[in-house]
Formats: C-alpha cells, structure tokens, sequence
C-alpha cells in the first residue's frame, strides 16, 4: 500500500467514525429535516474524496432534493432511507471481520 493510499485508508476510518452517530440521527424519525439536510450535504461533501461513493451519490441526492424544495414526502423518505442503507452499508463493510 502506497502513502497515499494509507493516508486515504486513515481518512476514511476517521470519517466513518464520525458519521457512526449520523446513523443514529438519521433513522430518528423526529430528526428535523434541516438537521438531516446538514448531515446529508456534509457527508455528500465527504464520501466521495474518501472513496465512497455509493454513499456521497446518496448523500446528494437526497441534499439536492432539500436544495430544490421537494415537498413530496414519499420521495423524500424514499431518498432518506437510500442515504441510510448506503451509510449503514459502508459502516458494515468499514467493521473489522470476525
């Protein structure tokens, strides 16, 4: 593994870390959707420098889609719960193997 690449790997594990509690904060049905839309634009801003980018792509779209004042509800909690399966994904893939 190259510098750059445990450097990258540090960076990752650092993130994944924090966004640890943003799990929790996302899956709260009572979060405020201004907390949510912080949470999303700065994961989205985050995930893809660090090589995740199912979750960055997720991230986005669903801070787009506050960006651009979506009311529909369905679509929102649609988008919600594809940025909380891709987080929870690349925590799972992060977490050390049994």
């Amino acid at each position: 593994m190259s510098d750059v690449d445990a450097r990258l790997e540090q960076l990752r594990v650092r993130f994944l870390a924090r966004c640890q509690a943003d799990l929790a904060d996302i899956k709260n049905p009572f979060l405020p959707s201004e907390a949510l839309q912080k949470i999303a634009h700065r994961i989205a801003g985050m995930a893809g420098t660090v090589g995740l980018s199912a979750l960055g792509d997720a991230a986005f779209a669903l801070d787009q889609d506050f960006r651009h004042g979506n009311e529909d509800g369905a679509s929102r909690r649609a988008l919600a719960e594809r940025f909380s399966d891709a987080l929870e994904s690349a925590l799972e893939a992060q977490s050390p193997k049994a």
